[in-house]
């Protein structure tokens, strides 16, 4: 991964031949980090280079277009975590597109997703109202006692 040109491949860190597919769209960095080597990752060999000025969509060498793909990459160890800080990353959502189908299209995130706005009457509200009523139920039962 090179936060500051743009690159990242994810999958096994050797031994893989890639295909490589140009005329797409993109970011062309995600923060300002340098060159990082993955410590390990597995499944498909799959990410972005834009490593000669020419960005250039990474798969398996042999692709066949329609395929699914899935891939992990981890940075740092169990003893010597990985940051987004270390690894110069900019946290958000980048992505990078080929077509105009649904799946014409590379994510990276970084960072969490969006979370959901609350439920109604979850949150503050729904636990002040839900202590309201047992403390009514809680005095009732005293009385009736």
């Amino acid at each position: 991964m090179t936060p500051n040109a743009g690159i990242i491949i994810t999958g096994p860190t050797s031994g893989t031949a890639d295909g490589r597919f140009t005329g797409f769209t993109g970011p062309t960095s995600f923060g300002s980090g340098g060159l990082l080597d993955a410590s390990s990752g597995t499944g498909d060999r799959v990410g972005i280079d834009n490593a000669s000025d020419v960005m250039a969509l990474i798969v398996p060498a042999f692709y066949t277009s329609g395929t699914s793909l899935s891939a992990t990459a981890i940075w740092g160890t169990a003893t010597n975590p990985a940051t987004f800080a270390s690894l110069g990353v900019t946290p958000g959502t980048y992505v990078w597109t080929w077509g105009s189908g649904a799946d014409d299209s590379f994510t990276l995130q970084i960072g969490p997703t969006s979370v959901p706005g609350p439920v109604a009457g979850a949150g503050l509200p729904g636990l002040i109202l839900a202590s309201g009523g047992l403390l009514g139920w809680w005095r009732r039962r005293q009385k009736i006692a």
